[in-house]
């Protein structure tokens, strides 16, 4: 072969390197030639947008490929590809991948100057003329690829994020779940313990009184440790009931008019004999009472809440210990300097000017809205808005409470253990969480201060309507029950057998004459065929009907007390009189007490009967003789 036709097939070889060169680079961001076996590019090149690299990093050809790429890297952040940097791809590197066989590499990277991401691919082969390995690097724009990558990525992210965080909420969802388990099955053991234990004194009880009847000491003294029994029984049984009415929501408020200190000496009966029996002592710092003391409000919650706390200062008390109460109305600035504030009282001398003012600042803060609600407190506008806050202050002497139970103390079903982690004394755990519920329900506040060994404060404070026509009801209330019941005709509506014996003997013993029916259907039959025409002229002027007053049972057969005493007061008003109707049953939520109205029953008194108690109510609305 002569030198001519040596050099066209160099021409053709390098022709046909070109096209595959063209065929490869098509649509790409740059593409050169490198001579890996001397380390120099091969030529100069353009980048798409028409720059020379070369020129830019301040190189002239001819230039070494290593040199390049170590200024290049100022400009170009390597994106790891497959283990592969970069930083890597120097010639040595090249070359040693060739001697391996790989003869196609690629390196990606981030172009800071033109802010997308490439992909450097390096082809390497070995000429025939000389048998130096050669590569063709060609850059490609992969930023869409990369960012969809990185898309995927970020919602991979996202949803493992989520998947962690519904793990979690799982986790947390499950551990509430054992922890409800837990004190579900605490309570039951609870309340398996405390209603078992009093059953088991009552039926002892029993059984010592068989053993010694004509014992009349021992009787009595058994009777009324079996009363005791009841009254638990019947705290427990209130307690779980209340609280699972509060928990759900249904418990409803019912304003009546009452008397606040005739309230509190109820309370105080309530829980003397408690006391006296821990040898406790009760204070009351308020003997005279409040001026405003005719409200109307919630009775029924005011007596529940005072008689909580009052029972838990006699339980946690130290025999011979102490229970201090007062009770006062508070004035709009009053209110204010009375703010809880923990051991230091506002007024104390150990307390700073400054410190005072903040806490006054503090206290007008946390009142404003309710003195907005309630208007000025002072006496003279308190009459003329008929609103007024009442405080209720209870201090004990007795084994307080840690810092840790007092951010609990509200729980359900919770009681501070001793140290070995058992309860000290029987309760179901309700009562404190009762009372919060019950204040709070009512527009009002409670704020605890203890120390362990120390004592407790219960500082609860209760917003009340004024009523201007309360001191006259209370006398009229007092004249009728100091009549009592004594030859008044009483028709009583109760389906139990047991019930009705108790109840008939309650009432003749104080002097009643009682008629019994079985169910409501009987009942409205009988005022039916007393409002006949030969008695209907009587009973029209003494605008009663033939009974004075109605003892009647809700839940009942054929028909129940709700339905009968709609019938009883459709009857009457055709007749133009009215009889007094008195619900005498065991449901004894206040809505129960709504229901009984709406029926249009007059008073509600709940079972178990106290035989005082259903006199006193009877007495205010049977008329005078």
């Amino acid at each position: 072969m002569d030198i001519n036709d040596s050099e066209q097939m160099n021409m053709m070889y390098r022709q046909e390197r070109r096209q595959y060169r063209d065929a490869i680079t098509h649509d790409c961001e740059y593409s050169f030639s490198v001579d890996l076996t001397s380390g120099y590019l091969e030529d100069s090149f353009e980048m798409k947008n028409g720059e020379n690299p070369i020129w830019l990093l301040g190189l002239r050809l001819p230039v070494r490929f290593d040199d390049y790429l170590e200024r290049a890297k100022t400009v170009l952040k390597s994106v790891y590809t497959d283990g592969r940097a970069l930083e890597d791809a120097t010639t040595a590197n090249l070359l040693q991948c060739y001697q391996m066989g790989i003869r196609k590499c690629e390196y990606d990277y981030w172009d800071i100057r033109q802010n997308k991401y490439v992909r450097a691919t390096v082809l390497m082969s070995a000429r025939e003329e000389n048998g130096h390995i050669c590569a063709i690097i060609v850059g490609r724009d992969i930023s869409k690829q990369i960012r969809e990558v990185e898309n995927y990525h970020k919602e991979m992210q996202m949803a493992n994020s989520r998947l962690e965080y519904q793990k979690k909420e799982l986790e947390q969802a499950y551990q509430e779940a054992n922890l409800a388990n837990s004190a579900k099955s605490d309570f039951l053991a609870r309340m398996s313990h405390d209603i078992r234990t009093p059953i088991n004194g009552i039926l002892g009880l029993i059984e010592m009184s068989d053993r010694y009847p004509n014992d009349v000491e021992k009787l009595k003294e058994n009777r009324e440790k079996e009363r005791g029994a009841v009254k638990q029984l019947l705290m427990l049984v209130n307690d779980v009931l209340d609280m699972s009415k509060l928990e759900s929501g249904e418990v409803e408020l019912i304003e009546e008019p009452f008397n606040l200190n005739e309230q509190m000496k109820h309370c105080l009966e309530l829980i003397e004999m408690q006391a006296y029996k821990r040898e406790v002592k009760i204070v009351n710092r308020t003997p005279e009472g409040l001026r405003n003391a005719d409200v109307i409000g919630s009775a029924t919650y005011v007596n529940r809440i005072l008689t909580n706390i009052l029972s838990n200062s006699v339980k946690y008390n130290r025999i011979g210990g102490q229970i201090f109460i007062a009770m006062e109305e508070l004035a709009r600035v009053e209110f204010a300097k009375c703010e809880f504030t923990g051991s230091k009282s506002v007024d104390s001398p150990e307390c700073g000017e400054q410190e005072k003012r903040e806490k006054l600042a503090r206290a007008e803060s946390a009142n404003s809205e309710k003195r907005k609600a309630f208007g000025n407190a002072e006496s003279g506008e308190n009459k003329k808005s008929k609103k007024i806050w009442v405080r209720f202050l209870i201090e004990d002497t007795g084994i307080g409470m840690s810092e840790e139970f007092q951010q609990k103390m509200f729980e359900p079903f919770t009681q501070e253990n001793d140290a070995s982690g058992e309860r000290t004394h029987a309760g179901t755990g309700l009562g404190m969480a009762i009372v919060k519920k019950l204040t709070e329900k009512m527009g009002g506040t409670i704020e605890v201060h203890s120390r362990k060994h120390m004592g407790s404060v219960f500082d609860v404070r209760i917003p009340f309507v004024i009523d201007p026509n309360g001191g006259e009801e209370q006398k009229e209330a007092g004249e009728q029950a100091n009549a009592g019941i004594r030859g008044r005709k009483l028709l009583l509506v109760e389906d139990n057998e047991l019930n009705q014996e108790i109840a008939r003997f309650m009432l003749t013993e104080a002097g009643a004459e009682v008629d019994s029916v079985w169910n409501g259907a009987e009942a409205v039959e009988i005022v039916r065929e007393s409002l006949g025409r030969a008695e209907l002229e009587k009973w029209r002027r003494e605008k009663s009907g033939k009974y004075d007053a109605i003892l009647m049972d809700v839940m009942m057969p054929v028909m129940n007390g709700y339905e009968a005493s709609r019938e009883i007061r459709k009857l009457e008003r055709k007749a133009g009189i009215h009889t007094p109707i008195i619900a005498m049953t065991a449901n004894a939520f206040v809505e129960d007490i709504v229901r009984c109205r709406e029926a249009g029953m007059d008073e509600h008194i709940a079972k178990p009967l106290e035989v005082e108690k259903l006199i006193t109510v009877l007495a205010k609305y049977v008329k005078n003789g």
